[in-house]
């Protein structure tokens, strides 16, 4: 008995998937523990600042360009050992690349980041101290763009556990002290303390796992941009990059834009419903992202047959998980705020619903678009991009007409006119696929998110 509860203790050691469920899991301790003292103790001017700092983030982010998951598959296919060049020549293309994302990051941070966040600062009753927490995020993001070639090395070569094990170290770290910090009355400026100290330890980590599992030298010597690695990397890259940063700046731009209309406390139940659901997103996308490596790694070697069936499988978990994410909080949301003394309301049921619907969606196309991914061929800056530009043409209009729930409403007309479809459409013509994958994984959280949603504006 005991010798089986080692060998089941140790599969879960080194399951990719149970160590990115963990550090999910540490995550979403953050919304049992510190964002209910965020809502309770802070004013919802703060929060909405709070808030706005991340996705402030997010958008600063963006830089990466589709590098992250572009060289997690450099990393993989090396490993394989597929006709691509090889890893010591990927590492150095890495370390070349990401010292002018990080530098390109922050100068996204300090100019358009600062002027988004102008007008709410301005309202707070301290806005010094609002303005040294946002320098702190900045330079926490400017670490993490420098850490993702670190990240990409560990994912792309399957040390996916020892990557997210190191997560979870600091993830429940940060939460401890963040805990104490606001308790304490540290405010914004004491929690964007922790998260820079966070993203240090973060980094020192992850450089520490990538050299010890790196070949001998070969994060040593002058970082260069090899010719054989950029032609294989950048043309995917540069596509991943250009859809992902008008669709999902359109998605983070909706609170920016928000924020310099609406009163403080409508802009903080919105970018809180926002944020909960991004997190519902990243929780429901382990089941499939935390196989990517060991998907390309199949494909390279000819068998598809068990790719698809291990995408399938992912694809139907992780819809199960957010529409289960999504129900949960729709139903018992505002009673949780009410009941911790939260200063911020939950947004009104339809603009949750509508949310809801949006991002599935969206994640059943973002689903496919992955499962195409391993091919190393990239579709995502035509899906990306032709739904950027009918998002943000559907969220005007629907905007003037019913305010903030013309937000998400906008959200999910592109996800289902156009990004969706044309995913599967990608997915389904790489592999074969026909109608009954897709009603296998996803028909039937698809249907009753849809319906719930119906019923809510019905009433």
């Amino acid at each position: 008995m005991l010798a089986a509860a080692r060998v089941l203790g140790m599969s879960v050691w080194h399951s990719p998937v149970f160590m990115t469920w963990g550090a999910w899991g540490a995550r979403a301790l953050s919304f049992v523990t510190l964002l209910p003292l965020t809502l309770a103790l802070l004013p919802a001017e703060e929060v909405a600042v709070w808030f706005l700092f991340f996705s402030m983030q997010t958008l600063a982010a963006l830089v990466d360009f589709g590098f992250a998951p572009t060289f997690v598959r450099a990393v993989a296919y090396a490993n394989a050992g597929a006709g691509s060049p090889g890893m010591d020549a990927v590492i150095r293309t890495m370390r070349s690349v990401y010292a002018r994302v990080a530098l390109a990051g922050a100068f996204l941070a300090a100019v358009p980041g600062t002027f988004a966040l102008w007008n709410p600062i301005a309202q707070l009753r301290e806005p010094s101290h609002a303005w040294l927490a946002w320098a702190m995020m900045a330079c926490a993001t400017v670490i993490w763009l420098r850490s993702l070639k670190y990240w990409a090395f560990l994912h792309g070569s399957e040390r996916t556990a020892v990557l997210r094990r190191a997560e979870i170290a600091v993830g429940l770290s940060s939460l401890a002290v963040s805990c104490a910090v606001l308790l304490a009355g540290g405010g914004l400026a004491g929690l964007a303390c922790i998260h820079l100290a966070a993203a240090v330890a973060g980094y020192a980590l992850n450089r520490a796992l990538a050299r010890r599992h790196a070949p001998a030298g070969a994060w040593d010597g002058p970082a260069s941009a090899q010719p054989a690695v950029m032609h294989t990397v950048f043309p995917a890259a540069w596509r991943s990059g250009l859809g992902a940063s008008i669709t999902y700046g359109v998605v983070q731009g909706s609170g920016v834009f928000y924020a310099q209309l609406a009163a403080a406390a409508e802009v903080a139940s919105y970018l809180l419903a926002l944020r909960l659901m991004q997190e519902m997103g990243a929780v429901s996308s382990v089941p499939l992202s935390a196989r990517l490596p060991a998907l390309a790694r199949l494909y390279a070697d000819g068998r598809r047959a068990e790719v698809v069936a291990l995408a399938g499988r992912g694809m139907l978990w992780g819809n199960w998980l957010f529409l289960g994410g999504v129900a949960a909080l729709g139903v018992a949301g505002e009673g949780l705020l009410a009941s911790i003394g939260g200063r911020t309301a939950f947004v009104p049921g339809e603009v949750w619903w509508l949310l809801g619907a949006a991002f599935l969606v969206e994640r059943i196309g973002t689903l496919h678009l992955e499962l195409y991914g391993t091919t190393n061929r990239v579709a995502v800056h035509v899906a990306n991009g032709v739904c950027g530009l009918v998002m943000i043409a559907a969220m005007a209009l629907a905007y003037r007409w019913l305010g903030v729930a013309g937000l998400p409403l906008g959200m999910l007309a592109a996800y289902a006119g156009f990004y969706t479809p044309f995913s599967m459409r990608q997915s389904y013509r790489a592999f074969g696929l026909a109608a009954r994958f897709d009603l296998a994984a996803s028909a039937a959280p698809l249907a009753i998110c849809l319906g719930v949603l119906l019923a809510v504006l019905a009433r």
